[in-house]
C-alpha cells in the first residue's frame, strides 16, 4: 500500500514493514529509507497507506494506526482505534481514518479528533489522500471529501462534507481512490 511518501507491506506472518517520509519512525530515522517492521500487538490481515500514518486491521478484527499525528508526534507502535471494536475494514487517508463493519458501523475521524459515524452503511471503503469513497447496497458508490477535480464523482466540483451517489446509476464492486481522481 502506498502514501504520500510513504510505502507499507505486509509479510505473510501478518508483519507490516514501512519505509519513507511518514512511516512512524522518530525524526532521527525519517526518511526510513529501508522497510523496517512496525511493532503491532497482533498480526495484521490487511494494511492501508495514508498521508502521514498507515492503519492495519488485526486478525481480531482490532484497527491499528501507527505514524505521525496532526501535532507532528511520531508513534511507531501501532495503536488500537475506534475503542479497540472490531472492524471488517479499515482506510487511512489523508488526515482521517474510516473502517466499516461490526459494531462501529461506519466511522471517521480525524487523528486527535472524536469519530464521526458516516451516516450509510457500506460494504466497502476506501481512502485517498482528499476522498473517501465506498460501496453500499445494491453496489451504489458513494464518495466525499475534498471535490475540487470531481473526484467525488457528483458531477461537479464541489467539496462534499458527507457521502453522495456517485453519478451514472451503475453498480460497483471496487474503488481505487487517487489524489484527484476516484
Amino acid at each position: 500500500s502506498l502514501g504520500w511518501g510513504t510505502g507499507c507491506a505486509l509479510t505473510s506472518a501478518g508483519v507490516a514493514w514501512c519505509w519513507g517520509r511518514e512511516s512512524g519512525f522518530s525524526e532521527a530515522q525519517r526518511p526510513a529509507v529501508l522497510p523496517a517492521p512496525v511493532t503491532a500487538p497482533e498480526p495484521l490481515t490487511s494494511i492501508s497507506v495514508g498521508t502521514r500514518y498507515s492503519c492495519g486491521r488485526g486478525v481480531s478484527g482490532t484497527a491499528y494506526c501507527w505514524g505521525v499525528r496532526l501535532d507532528m508526534s511520531s508513534f511507531s507502535i501501532a495503536q488500537p482505534q475506534f475503542g479497540g471494536l472490531p472492524v471488517a475494514m479499515v482506510a487511512a487517508g489523508s488526515n482521517s481514518v474510516c473502517a466499516i463493519g461490526g459494531s462501529v458501523g461506519a466511522k471517521c475521524f480525524d487523528l486527535g479528533y472524536p469519530e464521526t459515524p458516516i451516516g450509510v452503511a457500506l460494504s466497502t471503503i476506501y481512502s485517498s489522500i482528499w476522498v473517501v469513497c465506498g460501496i453500499g447496497a445494491g453496489g451504489v458508490g458513494y464518495c466525499w471529501g475534498r471535490n475540487s477535480e470531481g473526484q467525488a464523482g457528483r458531477g461537479d466540483v464541489l467539496d462534499a462534507a458527507a457521502p453522495a451517489p456517485v453519478v451514472g446509476g451503475l453498480t460497483w464492486q471496487y474503488f481505487s481512490t487517487g489524489a484527484t481522481h476516484a
